[in-house]
């Protein structure tokens, strides 16, 4: 990949990361600094994409994600084979439990959420289309780097294990034991990793050779520890069900 393509799609990335329902468009030193680039470069990158449409820029000279991203986003939504796997049984998890679905897919040593069907109620705990989390954290993660190859497991292994709450796990003996308790029952769980007062229950979507693509999770804020309670006694084989005929097929 040459040098200026990698560093118009880290700008892109930048971009569409600082995205969110209050979200006005960047300021050229804010793209510059949220790229990791110098103001001259940032400026010629953002000129380029504007000019194809994938950066607009409003009268108050701020730069956002352009239309012409949409269009990408519809044809890899469309031409995503787990996306096309899984959405049936998605809308019947949805269904059932009314709480969000989340499906998310390894790139490298992320777990990136690539589409969702959020919670119908006030109250919701959701994630961001193309949100990565590493592969250590929360139920996704987790379920995903479980059934990893072991090349992927020994990566993650060997690096520093980020932090993000008190509940996050980040002592590698721990996480080997997590792990080992996720391939023994199938699915893994999550408490306020990401975020305090959560709840996750995911599992692996495997490939033919056995090894985990992505996973597919319920994501909740706590319903109060009963409701919570029941739901992690009852839901992990709610969702194996679900998943049981595609899984092997991915």
């Amino acid at each position: 990949m040459s040098l200026s393509l990698e560093k118009g799609l880290r700008l892109l990335q930048s971009l569409s990361e600082r995205t969110d329902g209050e979200w006005h468009g960047l300021s050229l030193k804010d793209v510059a600094a949220a790229s990791e680039l110098d103001k001259a470069t940032a400026y010629r990158l953002l000129r380029s994409l504007a000019k194809y449409g994938f950066v607009s820029q409003d009268e108050r000279g701020r730069y956002a994600v352009g239309s012409a991203a949409l269009a990408l986003a519809h044809a890899a939504f469309q031409s995503n084979r787990l996306v096309r796997r899984t959405l049936g049984i998605m809308r019947a998890l949805h269904a059932v439990t009314t709480e969000t679905i989340n499906l998310a897919e390894r790139h490298d040593l992320s777990s990136v959420t690539i589409h969702e069907i959020p919670s119908a109620h006030q109250v919701r705990y959701t994630t961001r289309i193309g949100a990565a989390s590493p592969l250590h954290l929360g139920a996704s993660s987790r379920a995903t780097l479980a059934f990893s190859a072991p090349p992927v497991r020994d990566a993650v292994l060997a690096q520093p294990l980020a932090q993000v709450t008190e509940n996050s796990i980040i002592d590698r003996a721990a996480l080997e034991r997590t792990l080992a308790e996720v391939r023994s029952d199938g699915f893994a769980t999550s408490f306020g990793e990401r975020v305090p007062g959560t709840n996750s229950i995911a599992v692996p979507l495997l490939a033919p050779d056995g090894h985990a693509i992505g996973s597919l999770a319920i994501l909740w804020p706590s319903r109060g520890p009963a409701v919570d309670r029941t739901r992690r006694q009852t839901w992990p084989a709610l969702l194996l069900e679900h998943v049981r005929e595609v899984q092997g097929t991915l």
